[in-house]
């Protein structure tokens, strides 16, 4: 019954086939004019996921408890000196703070107060011992400083230095470092580039770690779900304000990881993806059916045909489900690539039976019987594979199953209405020859003759690679899905080397402190879990003895901090004859030592040039 219906409607299509002509470029331009006007992608990956599993129900309360932690930018700043990385994060941070029409939230993690001011209490009394007996050392500096906050007391500072090394009250390798980190920033400066003085660096003999070299900014940007990279415009802001602070000039790295980034990127390699995929499969259908059907008058009905389906589809995809998503969008090179095959099927057979019936009308009868169960079976096989897809949470599969399920009928409907109808105008001859490739003919009766041999080794190759499947593992981690060459990923994988570096974590919301702490005991007795924290790692260990110690170095240093008489401002000739005090008191050392000889050389040329623009 299925089958005579089919040959019925082909043959209807024949006879009639400027009415269905006509009526399927109406329907084109009218689904044409509505995917226009209603063509969207929403790229909100929240979308993509039922609200109402488990784990999302979880996660919006997690998102209701700590709303800034989703949809963040994490912007990373690095410099070779502390001091520069640390002006840099500032500078970008408070630059960043002012567009509150782009971010809701700019905080810097590392320099949170609450930590300026109680940091010191969360290092173990070995390192704060060390940190305040290194204050007290530089006292001297400090206290010249802070009564003299200027060029002149900078380096009256130098002079004190010098001093102490001409009385024994120092050795030398206690200048060595602060010398050479003093030169470095003045040589920069004649060059005419831009490096702040390293203070950490002066004050500290240790080298700086990976967490002094390294500030970050957390951002959490205005979204724009309607555009392909819905951090994009946030981006571009960060970019322009990097370059307006001239950091690049002054050594300071910046890099964009985070929720945003990290999901931008991956959309533009998908819509990248995608777009090439759909010309490349285009081109390759092309291919194909000009090797299938070696007639333009056959492909060309094809390629139309083709053509009013996928639009046909995009206007049922924007209808029933408002807007693609990142997945949904793939149905596409789905459509070109399946669909075509009817089109192939219907070509090949419509060649072969017109080889044996000249006549077209009777040719194109005879394909319909021939292929209508075939067709009707292929295509009603291929959409309900696709509808399966449907009852998965994952939004996006199931929209994607959907939207190529009724492609797939929307093909077979077209293949049986509008290509004979367009064969019917284009009239390919008949063909001279039988169809087939008369080359391939001994491969036929070589695999006819030696089927079982064929079987047997199909057999073993199968059960060798069964064998081999065993050891098949399946990587859950999809950070391994994306390009370890964009930004994001290769800073996040980069960040992800210091083992304090939460990438992979587990948050847990408990109604009380008991509870979490509880929690926290037993998850990190388990192997799995580097460390765990909760509200109780805030609180510092040994506070007594640890304020103790900062109140004793306090009397010592608070005096010094508190200057009472500051110096006023000085002018140019004042900073000019206290860089010529400097050079004069490191002549007699500079013989003997490298840094000496350094700073004296590079303090020189500034007052030979300051005396030449004079």
């Amino acid at each position: 019954m299925l089958a005579n219906l089919i040959v019925k409607i082909v043959d209807l299509s024949r006879r009639c086939r400027w009415l269905v002509i006509l009526a399927a470029l109406a329907a084109s331009v009218g689904f044409g004019y509505f995917d226009a006007h209603n063509f969207k992608i929403n790229t909100d990956i929240n979308k993509m996921m039922a609200a109402d599993l488990p784990w999302r129900v979880r996660e919006a309360d997690l998102e209701k408890a700590f709303p800034n932690r989703n949809d963040v930018t994490l912007i990373v700043v690095e410099s070779d000196v502390p001091d520069a990385a640390e002006s840099g994060a500032a500078a970008l941070a408070e630059k960043l703070a002012a567009r509150t029409d782009m971010f809701t939230l700019v905080t810097r993690p590392d320099s949170i107060p609450f930590f300026r001011k109680n940091g010191l209490l969360f290092l173990s009394k070995d390192e704060l011992s060390k940190t305040l007996n290194q204050m007290v050392e530089a006292q001297p500096m400090l206290g010249a400083l802070t009564a003299d906050p200027s060029l002149r007391g900078f380096f009256g500072t130098i002079d004190l230095m010098l001093q102490g090394l001409q009385h024994n009250a120092v050795t030398f390798d206690k200048l060595d470092k602060p010398f050479n980190v003093v030169s470095e920033t003045i040589e920069a400066a004649l060059a005419g580039q831009d490096k702040p003085i390293a203070w950490q660096s002066m004050t500290t003999d240790a080298a700086p770690t990976m967490r002094d070299l390294r500030k970050f900014i957390l951002v959490k940007p205005v979204l724009d779900y309607s555009a392909l990279e819905p951090g994009q415009a946030s981006n571009e802001i960060i970019r322009k304000a990097v370059n307006d602070l001239h950091l690049p000039d002054q050594g300071v790295r910046v890099r964009l990881t985070g929720d945003v980034p990290l999901n931008d990127e991956e959309f533009a390699s998908v819509a990248n993806g995608t777009g090439f995929a759909t010309i490349l499969s285009g081109v390759l259908v092309f291919v194909i059916l000009m090797i299938a059907l070696r007639s333009l008058r056959i492909v060309l009905p094809i390629l139309l045909t083709l053509t009013v389906g996928l639009i046909a589809t995009t206007a049922f995809a924007l209808f029933a489900v408002g807007s693609l998503n990142l997945i949904s969008v793939a149905f596409a090179v789905m459509f070109i690539g399946i669909a075509v095959d009817f089109g192939i099927q219907f070509g090949v057979r419509y060649r072969d039976q017109h080889h044996q019936e000249p006549d077209h009308a009777k040719a194109m009868t005879r394909t319909a019987a021939i292929i209508a169960m075939p067709l009707a079976m292929a295509a009603g096989s291929t959409s309900l594979g696709f509808l399966a897809f449907i009852p998965t949470a994952y939004t996006g599969v199931s929209e994607l199953g959907l939207i190529a399920g009724a492609g797939m009928l929307i093909a077979f409907i077209l293949n049986i209405t509008l290509l004979p109808a367009l064969l019917s105008i284009t009239k390919p001859p008949a063909e001279p020859e039988a169809i087939g490739y008369s080359c391939c003919a001994p491969i036929d009766n070589c695999l006819l003759k030696y089927r079982k041999v064929i079987l047997a080794l199909a057999l073993i190759i199968g059960l060798v690679g069964a064998g081999i499947a065993t050891h098949l593992r399946f990587d859950f981690d999809p950070l391994n899905l994306k390009d370890t060459h964009t930004e994001s990923v290769s800073t996040l994988l980069d960040l992800m080397k210091d083992p304090d570096f939460g990438a992979y974590t587990v948050q847990i919301l408990r109604p009380n402190l008991k509870d979490t702490q509880d929690v926290s005991d037993q998850l990190e007795k388990l192997p799995e879990v580097d460390h765990a924290m909760s509200l109780a790692s805030f609180v510092p260990e040994d506070q007594d003895a640890k304020l103790a110690m900062i109140s004793d170095t306090n009397m010592l240093l608070g005096p010094t901090l508190t200057a009472t008489n500051v110096q006023p401002a000085p002018s140019d000739e004042d900073v000019l004859a206290s860089l010529k005090t400097t050079v004069d008191a490191l002549a007699p050392i500079a013989s003997q030592y490298p840094s000496a000889d350094r700073l004296m050389k590079a303090l020189a040329e500034v007052i030979s040039r300051r005396d030449h623009d004079l």
